[in-house]
């Protein structure tokens, strides 16, 4: 219980039970590990602010992050924002017939993107070296030279803390890692066919729940073909982009967006010539995506791993 800021521990004393102060205990009743985190807790629970701010350090390293995954993030609405605006340049039917592949893709395609929620959940323990703990590695007769060689080497330390560095994987840590993105790629095959089918199969045969008009019916049984494409490969190229944010391999995935969004909009600025061509260019660049992302993680995997710096 905590009352006015003191931890109290509860004893019998004779018949009757009475709270007696943490300071008052003695070693025997309370063991000295269970002693020093109780008094952790109440010093924590004293000096907690009610709203705390991150300081630089941390906030250096959630924009590390938080940053590229920000402008990947646009690069994805500016694409699908072009492709809508594209859509509308071929008329009505083909605008109507858009919306109608866009609602299905963006309802059947959130069954794909836990799969990149899962290679940032499993990978990272596999990528990153553990190190081990400050206690354990120090000893009495290297406590001089630990304190003396932390001075000469803070600088490098707080440079290279939000940097990533490739070293070479052990061969037991390399076939897990790649053990484990396997079965996540085959998962994510099952996945993607069962939801390309089920949006095909809705818009080849159901596209009269959506509209009467015939004329867009027959539209959508044409490019949702292309569409279901898309989805039947947009869980694995989600769980690949994973992998990469797991291996904070950042800044390759920044420019791979980067680079892939400019030429996805110049193929569909200048070299889409019906509405088709539209999903047949997504499809493409899923595809390119796909290949990118792949082989950058059977390469890392199979000769270095990324390592982060610690928070």
């Amino acid at each position: 219980e905590r009352w006015r800021g003191v931890l109290w521990e509860e004893r019998w004393q004779g018949e009757k039970k009475k709270p007696v102060p943490l300071h008052t205990l003695s070693g025997e009743a309370l063991g000295n590990d269970e002693r020093k985190m109780l008094e952790r807790e109440r010093k924590e629970y004293l000096v907690a602010p009610f709203i705390s701010l991150p300081d630089r350090k941390a906030f250096l390293s959630l924009i590390y992050v938080a940053g590229p995954i920000f402008f990947v993030m646009i690069g994805k609405l500016i694409e699908f924002w072009a492709m809508t605006i594209r859509a509308g340049n071929y008329g009505m039917v083909a605008m109507a017939c858009h919306n109608v592949l866009m609602r299905l893709f963006f309802f059947f395609g959130t069954f794909g993107d836990g799969l990149a929620q899962a290679a940032q959940t499993f990978l990272p323990g596999l990528f990153v070296k553990k190190k081990k703990k400050e206690h354990e590695t120090k000893s009495p007769l290297t406590e001089k030279t630990h304190s003396s060689t932390n001075a000469t080497t803070s600088q490098r330390t707080k440079k290279a803390r939000r940097k990533v560095t490739d070293i070479k994987l052990p061969s037991s840590r390399s076939r897990k890692v790649r053990k484990l993105i396997k079965k996540m790629a085959t998962i994510s095959i099952f996945i993607g066919g069962g939801i390309s089918i089920s949006a095909r199969y809705l818009a080849n045969n159901a596209g009269t729940a959506f509209t009467s008009d015939a004329q867009l019916v027959s539209l959508m049984a044409k490019v949702s073909n292309y569409m279901g494409l898309v989805l039947l490969f947009h869980p694995l190229k989600e769980m690949l982009e994973g992998t990469m944010i797991a291996s904070r391999d950042l800044k390759f995935l920044l420019w791979c967006y980067g680079l892939t969004a400019a030429l996805f909009l110049a193929k569909l600025g200048f070299a889409c010539r019906e509405f088709v061509e539209i999903w047949q260019t997504a499809f493409l660049f899923e595809l390119i995506r796909i290949v990118l992302f792949g082989s950058r993680a059977w390469w890392r995997t199979k000769k270095r791993g990324a390592v982060t710096a610690p928070n």
